[in-house]
Protein backbone atom coordinates (compact mmCIF):
# COMPACT_ATOMS: atom_id res chain seq x y z
CA UNK A 1 0.00 0.00 0.00
CA UNK A 2 0.92 3.30 -0.84
CA UNK A 3 1.37 6.16 1.46
CA UNK A 4 -1.35 8.38 -0.63
CA UNK A 5 -3.30 5.32 -0.55
CA UNK A 6 -2.96 4.95 3.29
CA UNK A 7 -3.46 8.34 3.95
CA UNK A 8 -6.89 7.98 1.79
CA UNK A 9 -8.42 5.17 4.04
CA UNK A 10 -7.11 7.13 7.87
CA UNK A 11 -9.35 10.20 6.37
CA UNK A 12 -12.22 7.86 5.02
CA UNK A 13 -12.21 5.64 8.46
CA UNK A 14 -12.41 9.19 10.75
CA UNK A 15 -14.88 10.66 8.68
CA UNK A 16 -16.83 7.59 9.08
CA UNK A 17 -16.26 7.68 13.43
CA UNK A 18 -16.83 11.31 13.04
CA UNK A 19 -20.12 11.01 11.09
CA UNK A 20 -21.85 8.38 13.04
CA UNK A 21 -20.21 10.73 16.00
CA UNK A 22 -22.16 13.73 15.18
CA UNK A 23 -25.03 12.64 14.27
CA UNK A 24 -25.69 10.86 17.22
CA UNK A 25 -24.63 14.10 19.28
CA UNK A 26 -27.02 16.03 16.90
CA UNK A 27 -29.95 13.95 16.76
CA UNK A 28 -30.35 14.60 13.18
CA UNK A 29 -28.54 13.35 9.87
CA UNK A 30 -25.61 15.65 9.76
CA UNK A 31 -24.52 17.64 6.60
CA UNK A 32 -22.04 17.30 4.41
CA UNK A 33 -20.95 20.61 4.92
CA UNK A 34 -20.52 20.00 9.05
CA UNK A 35 -18.79 16.40 8.03
CA UNK A 36 -16.36 18.27 5.92
CA UNK A 37 -15.84 21.39 8.33
CA UNK A 38 -15.71 19.71 11.74
CA UNK A 39 -13.43 16.68 10.10
CA UNK A 40 -11.13 19.35 9.48
CA UNK A 41 -11.50 20.96 12.70
CA UNK A 42 -10.49 17.62 14.54
CA UNK A 43 -7.65 16.60 12.24
CA UNK A 44 -6.11 20.39 13.03
CA UNK A 45 -6.53 19.26 16.91
CA UNK A 46 -4.86 16.19 16.09
CA UNK A 47 -2.12 17.82 14.43
CA UNK A 48 -2.24 20.34 17.23
CA UNK A 49 -1.71 17.96 20.26
CA UNK A 50 1.22 15.82 18.02
CA UNK A 51 3.12 19.12 17.69
CA UNK A 52 2.77 20.41 21.47
CA UNK A 53 2.23 17.18 23.02
CA UNK A 54 -0.69 18.53 25.31
CA UNK A 55 -4.63 19.60 24.72
CA UNK A 56 -5.36 23.26 23.86
CA UNK A 57 -6.51 25.28 26.71
CA UNK A 58 -9.62 26.62 27.63
CA UNK A 59 -9.36 29.85 26.70
CA UNK A 60 -7.95 28.78 23.27
CA UNK A 61 -10.97 26.77 22.71
CA UNK A 62 -13.02 29.88 23.37
CA UNK A 63 -11.25 31.87 20.99
CA UNK A 64 -11.13 29.08 17.90
CA UNK A 65 -14.54 29.07 18.86
CA UNK A 66 -14.93 33.51 18.30
CA UNK A 67 -12.64 32.88 15.21
CA UNK A 68 -15.07 30.41 13.80
CA UNK A 69 -18.02 33.03 14.78
CA UNK A 70 -16.68 35.78 13.57
CA UNK A 71 -15.79 34.18 10.03
CA UNK A 72 -19.47 32.85 9.24
CA UNK A 73 -20.84 35.75 11.16
CA UNK A 74 -23.07 34.14 13.98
Amino acid sequence: MTIPQAKMQLMDGIKDILSNNLQAALKRPESDLEINVIGGIMLGMIGYYLQTNDFPSSKEIHQLSDTVNLIFGT
